[in-house]
């Protein structure tokens, strides 16, 4: 607010008008009622503590740090966070639309959600959580007690996939349980990362020239600890079964499938 204060006795009229004017202008910017603050413009540094409940219908945004003591209702679209920024929040979290999470989730109390879509993973930690229609496309984490009910997919590992020929061939199972590869060449099989307790299928395909080989990494664990030798002819197909603890893969072999 323009100071008028320092307006002496001496001054003209025209100084008072001039300086009523930039008074009555910055009030226009920022004018406060009996029951509600309307501002146009703030300039200054400006902290908005609600002490009660704050309701938003329009567009807010903060680029400094709001306080919030009960209750904050937004009605429009509302964006939270930006790059590199974190949100914390120490109290109840009440959802009743859409949440989507493109990367991870990390719950430490005990949370109950429906509908829940998952494009990277969530963590549960020490907690007990509660998923009602949740789709996983990554992975669920929970060191706790994790609950399902209603329809739930996990993609995480049901899905298949065809693995880069190579000197090492590499298995990302997050991204298949179910695998095809076909051999250029000799080849070795490396340790397949994100294992987690279940099955999973790894088909070998020899190419055109057939003959070539396939030394498997140590978490690979066959009976009598030999692993079986690949069928050999030009096109020909074996088929590599296995149960995993989460550490290694137990292996069965289906030879020469035609």
């Amino acid at each position: 607010m323009a100071v008028i204060a320092n307006v002496a006795l001496t001054n003209t009229f025209d100084t008072w008008r001039v300086r009523t004017n930039d008074t009555l202008a910055r009030l226009n910017q920022f004018t406060v009622s009996n029951s509600a603050i309307y501002a146009n413009t703030v300039t200054a540094n400006v902290a908005l503590n609600a002490l009660g409940t704050a309701t938003v219908t329009g567009l807010f945004t903060a680029s400094g740090r709001a306080t919030v003591g009960t209750n904050l209702t937004v009605s429009g679209n509302t964006t939270l966070g930006a790059a590199n920024k974190t949100i914390t929040t120490t109290g109840l979290i009440d959802h009743t639309g859409r949440a989507a999470i493109s990367t991870n989730l990390a719950v430490t109390g005990n949370t109950s959600t429906n509908k829940l879509v998952v494009t990277s993973s969530v963590t549960g930690t020490a907690a007990n959580a509660t998923f009602n229609k949740t789709t996983i496309s990554s992975s669920l984490v929970s060191s706790g007690n994790a609950s399902f009910s209603g329809t739930t997919t996990d993609n995480s590992n049901a899905l298949s996939q065809t693995l880069s020929d190579g000197a090492t061939i590499s298995w990302d199972v997050s991204s298949g349980r179910v695998a095809t590869v076909t051999l250029g060449g000799s080849r070795t099989m490396a340790a397949p990362t994100n294992l987690k307790v279940g099955t999973y299928i790894l088909k070998v395909i020899q190419d055109g020239v057939g003959s070539h080989t396939l030394t498997w990494n140590s978490v690979f664990k066959w009976t009598a600890g030999a692993a079986p030798p690949l069928s050999t002819a030009a096109a020909s197909v074996d088929i590599f079964s296995f149960f995993s603890d989460g550490t290694n893969l137990y292996g069965s072999f289906l030879p020469d499938m035609q």
